[in-house]
């Protein structure tokens, strides 16, 4: 069984209208509809784990940005830019240059 907590609030003559114009058009209590907009704005467990999901993947995305931006500031900095792919081919010519010096010997 659950246990609930009473709670006031002070809402000016104006909300107060709107809210009791609003329940009418509902068909309800104004303090039930009070209730109900106060808990469709709270978050639910889940929805603050994936809010806290997509903070970490913003985090996550920006620490890439971060990185790229350092990567292209070094380049502009006389800094070689690393190419796999060339780093595998001069490695495996200078492996064929040391093979062809071991075989001559």
């Amino acid at each position: 069984m659950s246990t609930t907590t009473a709670i006031t609030i002070e809402l000016d003559q104006t909300d107060y209208d709107r809210l009791v114009t609003e329940a009418e058009r509902r068909g309800v209590p104004p303090d039930s509809l009070a209730h109900m907009l106060l808990r469709s704005a709270l978050p639910t467990e889940q929805s603050a784990s994936l809010d806290s999901m997509e903070a970490r993947k913003q985090r996550a995305l920006a620490a890439l940005d971060d990185l790229a931006e350092l990567r292209k500031q070094n380049r502009l900095d006389g800094y070689p830019s690393l190419d796999a792919v060339q780093i595998v081919r001069e490695g495996r010519e200078e492996l064929e240059r040391r093979l062809d010096i071991l075989w001559e010997s």
